[in-house]
């Protein structure tokens, strides 16, 4: 199995489907796995500019592109790929938590307003700032909110029982601080939401 290696010369952001800039950066993506005639339909390690990498996970084909989905759910990846010529023709990265989406197209060759172009239509802080739980329904969150809570609990309690071994309570200690902190991101999803509601 080989890989292809696509670059892009232009860039389109669309923030909640609107085209809001453009950019003209060399982008390139690594690690497209091709097996024989069209792309891998499996598990991809979608490498971007050589730093920012995600794992991708085949979904479907729609529209003549492949759809891919990182674990998270947050991420989606379409990849127009032309089996005849054998090239893949764009990438869509789609960011659902804030409804982003950037057109990765080949050519920098188009007509467009001067005016909204700009250096770059994307940082790597954007890619890194992931909030999953955006996505989730209010049950969904709900429930989560009462799970993380009593595992702040349980935690709390074998570090605080004197019966307690010191490996037990090092790795109590751990997990405390990582369901202190899905608490933390899922109770200010409810807040942020509250607000949203209150604000219309």
């Amino acid at each position: 199995m080989s890989n292809y290696l696509y670059s892009s010369n232009l860039q389109k952001r669309f923030d909640k489907r609107e085209l809001v800039s453009i950019s003209q950066v060399e982008y390139t993506f690594q690690n497209i796995p091709l097996d024989g005639s069209q792309l891998h339909k499996g598990v991809v390690n979608l490498v971007i500019n050589g730093y920012v990498s995600f794992d991708m996970f085949f979904q479907k084909e729609e529209n003549g592109y492949y759809l891919y989905e990182d674990h998270s759910g947050v991420f989606e990846v379409r990849i127009r790929y032309n089996q005849v010529a054998q090239i893949i023709e764009n990438i869509i990265l789609c960011k659902k938590d804030v409804d982003l989406e950037i057109d990765f197209i080949k050519n920098g060759i188009e007509n467009f307003d001067r005016r909204m172009l700009v250096d770059n239509v994307l940082t790597s802080e954007e890619l890194r700032d992931v909030h999953p739980e955006r996505l989730y329904s209010e049950e969904k969150l709900d429930d989560l909110i009462d799970t993380y809570e009593d595992r702040v609990d349980t935690a709390s309690d074998w570090i605080d029982d004197y019966d307690t071994d010191s490996y037990t309570r090092s790795v109590m200690r751990s997990k405390l601080y990582e369901y202190s902190r899905c608490l933390n991101a899922l109770r200010a999803e409810r807040e942020r939401r509250h607000n949203l509601s209150n604000f219309k």
